[in-house]
């Protein structure tokens, strides 16, 4: 990226320091003599992929299988049984919920806006589309398996995946 040295002292005017708008993967900050960091700020850009459970009362069967890169195609998949009939993803504009309690299980995420459910394969993929402006946006997610034993319908809420968009 870039670098800089030189001696400065805290009584100096602007003692400003610093990189904006750029993207780097380390940061070294050599204490030589009395230094002091009044604000350091770093935006993380690494995509990640956390599950959350609630009260762990859902199956923990629903999970990423590569992190959501932009630009790239982000794969997950959803555990499946001799009785599975479909698999289903909900993504939630609303964010993130700690837990609704329905059908034996718990919605994950907020209600509002309505998410939107869509019928997935068992291993499924989603374009991540490239702009820059997806950076550390946050996705909610959750799994959803509908398994059928004999006449009986069972829709099985599944762990929730918070995806953050990164590079």
């Amino acid at each position: 990226v870039d670098s800089f040295s030189l001696v400065w002292n805290q009584t100096q005017p602007n003692n400003y320091f610093g990189f904006t708008n750029i993207v780097f993967d380390e940061l070294q900050i050599d204490f030589v003599s009395d230094f002091n960091v009044d604000t350091l700020a770093i935006n993380d850009v690494t995509a990640d992929c956390t599950v959350r459970n609630g009260t762990n009362v859902n199956p923990r069967e629903y999970s990423c299988t590569t992190l959501p890169v932009i630009g790239t195609n982000w794969q997950a998949v959803i555990a499946t049984n001799a009785n599975t009939v479909g698999t289903l993803v909900a993504i939630a504009p609303g964010g993130p919920h700690p837990g609704i309690p329905f059908l034996g299980g718990e919605i994950l995420f907020q209600l509002s806006p309505a998410p939107i459910i869509l019928a997935v394969a068992p291993s499924f993929s989603f374009p991540i589309p490239p702009q820059r402006s997806g950076i550390g946006v946050v996705i909610t997610t959750q799994g959803i398996r509908v398994d059928q034993v004999g006449p009986t319908v069972r829709v099985v809420l599944l762990n929730a995946l918070d995806l953050r968009l990164g590079l």
